[in-house]
């Protein structure tokens, strides 16, 4: 299907390719295309009536024209970004399509062409880029007396091939869409990162919606063959998240992944109790982290220096690097105590340094790390709600700060074969303040601190293990790789002091 252009005729069909005019006109909305000598009206209409960019009658218009009516964003957008991405896959070039809700007794005519694709309140857009150089850009946007769309395939043609991995993710983009437009907003990219890498080489979405009272909720997602990377900011704060796929010789397989994954998201949960996060914040934390460490694309034509054996990756979360972090807005909920700020922020991160020059004398350094800041205020009993005012006898609480650190670092090398270093170091510091107020004096001010560290001479297991075994000299190597192996699960970062304390370390454990 061709689409419509904006500078088109208004009796022009949209399945006609348009023809450019210079005057301003507009179409009252119909469910059918009008005769090509259909009026164009500057008299005011008694009633609310449609006006549309284009002639309607295609499928995406209709759509369009159902969705108007909803008040609520999640109804305005329903199914039109995959019908929009559908239309492009399909064999469609570009479109552009836009009806705006006049008032009762305004003039139709008042409408400037320029209204129609104007920047809207609430916005998403789709940009992807092909390997063979074209760009597909979808824009869907809302008003409050306005609903527009655009597609367009820009700076090349697309191939059969191109169009099909295109039609593959029009579902997942639909579902992002949704799960933005939900309340609370969720991320939902996992679809999107399922992206065939071997037909598209980037995937942009981003989106600005209005949620009323001056407030917007935001999202830049973008992943491609060397980074994917998450901002999202609202009312409640900011999530961040960037993960570097630069390195694919530390990636473990699936498997491995997975249960790293498993862990840290645990860990999100674990701080969140701790610091008494925002539970939709953590949330959508939570499902970029595991979309954004789904599915690794690269497309490097670089020779790696060394390849890791199963045993190496023991040694190794088996995840790309990153850094990601929560910082939620600061609530001052004390009248009477402004400088108490109710706050939750947490990074975590992984860095990792190749070691070695080939394979006889490869090695790696893999660091982790987490902090969480944390404040709030809970009330003194779990009969009595926190209500705090400007009375006195609201003022009965607790006031906590949390202030917690973790690393974890795993360093193994080889020289001419041997393995000559493998250790794992990990450490938590974990501080709690808590001050008890009652009838707003303080009653109670007490840190209760604890930190916990080990470390593990992984090398000294391989050795021991290497003489306990009965297999011999040329079986070493086997009972290296199993110790090694033995590893995946210790070298994960431990963000409590309690994780730290209950963990084993016999070899094979």
């Amino acid at each position: 299907m061709t689409g419509a252009n904006s500078s088109s005729p208004a009796a022009a069909a949209p399945s006609q390719a348009p023809a450019s005019s210079a005057s301003s006109t507009v179409t009252l909305g119909r469910s059918a295309p009008q005769p090509a000598n259909w009026p164009t009206y500057s008299a005011k209409s008694v009633s609310p009536t449609p006006v549309w960019e284009h002639a309607i009658g295609d499928p995406i218009s209709m759509r369009m024209a159902g969705n108007m009516s909803a008040s609520r964003l999640s109804a305005r957008f329903a199914g039109l970004g995959e019908a929009l991405l559908n239309q492009v896959a399909g064999g469609g070039a570009s479109f552009s399509q836009s009806v705006i809700q006049m008032p009762a007794d305004e003039p139709i005519d008042a409408v400037a062409s320029s209204s129609f694709q104007a920047h809207s309140t609430s916005e998403i857009q789709l940009t992807i880029t092909t390997r063979s150089g074209a760009t597909v850009g979808i824009t869907l946007g809302s008003d409050g007396d306005r609903l527009r769309v655009q597609a367009s395939v820009t700076d090349g043609q697309l191939t059969d091939s191109e169009r099909d991995a295109l039609g593959k993710l029009s579902a997942s983009f639909q579902k992002s869409i949704d799960a933005l437009n939900e309340v609370p907003p969720r991320i939902d990219i996992g679809g999107l990162m399922q992206y065939d890498a071997s037909q598209l080489s980037s995937v942009h979405l981003q989106a600005s919606l209005s949620l009323g009272n001056n407030q917007t909720q935001t999202l830049d997602f973008q992943a491609d063959d060397k980074m994917r990377s998450l901002t999202s900011t609202g009312p409640t704060g900011t999530v961040k998240l960037s993960v570097d796929t630069t390195s694919p010789v530390i990636f473990g397989s699936p498997a491995q992944q997975a249960k790293a994954v498993s862990q840290y998201l645990k860990q999100f949960d674990d701080a969140k109790a701790r610091g008494q996060g925002d539970a939709a914040l953590v949330a959508m934390f939570k499902d970029a982290f595991s979309a954004l460490h789904s599915q690794y694309h690269t497309a490097t034509t670089q020779q790696p220096r060394f390849t890791f054996s199963a045993g190496d990756h023991g040694m190794l979360t088996g995840l790309a690097d990153f850094s990601a972090s929560i910082s939620q807005t600061p609530a001052a909920i004390n009248p009477l105590r402004t400088d108490e700020v109710d706050s939750f922020d947490y990074q975590v991160s992984q860095t990792t340094q190749l070691l070695g020059r080939g394979q006889a004398d490869r090695g790696a350094r893999q660091q982790q790390q987490s902090s969480l800041d944390a404040s709030y205020h809970s009330a003194l009993s779990a009969d009595t709600p926190l209500s705090l005012d400007e009375s006195p006898y609201s003022q009965n609480y607790y006031y906590e700060q949390i202030h917690d650190k973790a690393t974890s670092e795993s360093e193994f090398a080889y020289r001419k074969g041997n393995l000559v270093k493998a250790s794992i170091t990990q450490s938590v510091d974990q501080s709690r303040h808590t001050q008890k107020y009652v009838m707003g004096h303080l009653e109670e001010d007490t840190t209760t601190p604890a930190s916990k560290s080990r470390t593990i001479d992984v090398l000294s297991l391989v050795k021991a293990a290497e003489k306990q075994s009965t297999l011999g000299l040329r079986r070493n190597d086997e009972v290296r790789e199993k110790v090694l192996s033995s590893m995946q699960e210790k070298v994960l970062l431990v963000g409590n002091v309690a994780g730290l304390m209950g963990s084993s370390i016999g070899v094979g454990a």
